[in-house]
């Protein structure tokens, strides 16, 4: 009689072993099982020696049928092509292979390439086309019938890769690599084809400064001659408050290239007279223009620094994850940077960190 692997673990394995240990039988796969309660099954097997114990159903049905399905033959195979896949990522390390196994498994990814191929070219048509996308949406056409939240998935988003030479890996990186194709460039978070992609979650450090400063003569003073007097005063406050003082002629063709936005500084420069603080930004009265190009200043600047080719964000939304990406290729002024921004079915919210050291970003749909 021919038993499967299931049936000889359901019906005819008797006993009681401590756990944390290998079920295997001769002429099939081995199948590692980890469980917190005490008891559970051994079987190891040997010419010469049987060995037979007790599984409870439940816990068969609950933890045991998965590890078997997953020593099968095509599992291993999918495991061996999860294991290449991260390696491509530079991914290979920790408990990340395991993770993956369960998250392709439980999801039911077809990791055939033309799923992946096609996911990579998207990807880059959206990040190229300044596109925002919503993952389940994104990674459910490429790959069909997945279910791209199933409950490895905060662990498989959250896995990160090898670090780089230079700054440290964050969520999303190994992910997106994954499913697109993607490598760990030497410097920056993913590489899709020749583009380097620079990616940041809610609140994640733009560019690393010395200590911000909080110098506010220019907002103090109240004897300005004309626009242009004024224009430079504001410039010169916004670029040294970012951490940023080489950015001042930056700012000035901003503010004198936008007169809306003139306007605005102009409010909020206002406020301060009367209260001699910054106005909070956000509410009814909308962003403070002072933290808001101070933050789009930043972003630029880091972009110049660390000379990634597109820069991409995301934010929950809802069950879900919103992502808006930024071709910076050929951004060109910062007031060409500020206007694109602008156009942008994203809120870009900037804040100075608490650590005084630099700027972050957090992301919403308008």
């Amino acid at each position: 009689m021919q038993w499967s692997l299931e049936d000889i673990y359901k019906k005819q394995v008797r006993g009681k072993i401590p756990p944390r240990k290998h079920l295997e039988v001769m002429g099939e796969a081995k199948v590692t099982v980890e469980y917190d309660k005490p008891g559970g099954a051994f079987m190891k097997g040997k010419q010469g020696v049987m060995a037979e114990f007790e599984i409870d159903d439940g816990y068969f049905d609950s933890v045991l049928k998965r590890y078997i399905k997953m020593g099968t033959t095509s599992s291993i195979e999918t495991r061996n092509l999860v294991q290449r896949k991260l390696q491509q990522a530079n991914g290979d390390i920790g408990q990340n292979l395991d993770v993956y196994q369960s998250y392709v498994h439980s999801g039911r990814f077809d990791l055939k390439e033309e799923n992946i191929s096609n996911s990579a070219k998207s990807l880059l048509e959206i990040v190229e086309g300044n596109g925002a996308f919503i993952l389940s949406e994104f990674i459910g056409s490429h790959f069909p019938g997945s279910t791209v939240f199933n409950k490895y998935f905060m662990k498989a988003w959250t896995s990160i890769p090898d670090a780089p030479v230079h700054g440290a890996p964050g969520d999303g990186e190994l992910y997106l690599a994954f499913f697109c194709n993607g490598v760990k460039p030497d410097k920056g978070d993913l590489k899709v084809g020749s583009n380097d992609i620079e990616l940041k979650g809610p609140g994640g450090r733009l560019l690393k400064t010395a200590a911000l400063q909080n110098d506010f003569t220019n907002l103090k003073r109240s004897d300005y001659k004309n626009d242009e007097d004024f224009m430079k005063g504001m410039s010169e406050f916004i670029a040294n408050w970012t951490g940023s003082g080489h950015s001042a002629s930056g700012i000035f063709e901003l503010l004198s290239n936008n007169s809306n936005v003139l306007e605005a500084v102009k409010f909020d420069y206002n406020y301060f007279q009367q209260r001699q603080k910054l106005r909070p930004s956000g509410g009814k009265q909308g962003v403070n223009y002072f933290l808001y190009i101070g933050g789009v200043t930043q972003l630029y600047e880091y972009k110049k620094l660390q000379k990634f080719d597109s820069f991409m964000a995301f934010n929950s939304l809802g069950d879900d994850v919103y992502l808006q990406s930024i071709n910076m290729r050929d951004v060109g002024s910062l007031s060409n940077f500020f206007t694109l921004l602008s156009q942008l079915p994203t809120k870009f919210a900037f804040s100075r960190r608490r650590d005084g050291k630099g700027w972050a970003v957090t992301i919403a749909p308008k």
